[in-house]
């Protein structure tokens, strides 16, 4: 996968991201953590990047698959996308 078409998932994610309702504790620092995150890749787009969000990506899941099905489903499918290019 071309890096355009994962700048364009991500984008989509980071949108997703903002969507979301109000968290509190771990879930709001995770929340917050993940957009930092996806920001950070897609300001520098650098392929070194790409390791790192997909770590935070895997860790977000935990913080999100009971409360926020849709979310991780997203997230998910990024994962997929990511390794599938390679990371």
């Amino acid at each position: 996968m071309n890096s355009k078409k994962i700048e364009e998932m991500l984008t989509n994610l980071r949108q997703e991201l903002e969507e979301i309702e109000p968290l509190e504790g771990a879930q709001s620092q995770a929340l917050e953590s993940l957009k930092q995150e996806l920001d950070r890749y897609l300001e520098l787009a650098e392929q070194d990047s790409l390791h790192s969000l997909w770590e935070r990506l895997r860790q977000s899941v935990e913080y999100f698959e009971e409360s926020h099905p849709k979310l991780t489903a997203a997230i998910n499918e990024a994962i997929n996308i990511l390794v599938s290019s390679g990371v």
